[in-house]
């Protein structure tokens, strides 16, 4: 009875699913494709990675100076009174405290400034997209990486490649 039920839900939704689907237009767009052509895309980047560059660098000086820290209480610990070893271990303790907090804020700070630059390419690539589908018709446009296969024909990148481009050109001037 139950898989009754089921077969029949499951032919009621293919079947409004046809219904739905005539008459409308779909299309889909590579948008890493789009964004890697953007014009403004590797100058985007390159900024990014020294951001990220400098960040790291950051990361690995609080990173020595706490080893430095720990190898120097492994070595004189035993010499140390028992004030001194409490002050040491204090302050290997912050030293672990703000190399974790930095790594957290880092990873933050480089999503953000992804963001930042990524956003106005975004926008751009998001402008083309609605051009080149309300240009040819399209109802929907999709991701390409939503599907296991998909036909050439309904394929918008390259169209949306030269949109880009052009608008990128069009504001240089």
């Amino acid at each position: 009875m139950k898989q009754k039920f089921l077969f029949t839900l499951l032919t009621c939704m293919i079947a409004v699913t046809g219904v739905f689907a005539q008459g409308q237009k779909f299309g889909y767009v590579n948008a890493d494709s789009v964004l890697q052509a953007h014009p403004k895309f590797e100058n985007q980047k390159k900024v990014l990675e020294t951001y990220g560059k400098q960040l790291q660098t950051t990361l690995q000086d609080k990173e020595k100076e706490l080893q430095a820290k720990i190898a120097d209480y492994q070595q004189n610990a035993a010499g140390w009174i028992p004030d001194v070893l409490q002050e040491k271990e204090k302050e290997i303790q912050r030293l672990q405290q703000e190399y974790q907090q930095f790594n957290v804020s880092a990873n933050q700070k480089l999503g953000m400034k992804e963001q930042e630059l990524l956003s106005p390419l975004s926008a751009d690539i998001e402008k083309a997209i609605q051009s080149v589908a309300k240009e040819k018709g399209f109802d929907f446009i999709l991701r390409q990486e939503l599907f296991l296969f998909s036909n050439p024909v309904y394929d918008i990148t390259g169209d949306v490649i030269t949109k880009v481009k052009q608008a990128a050109s069009a504001s240089n001037n």
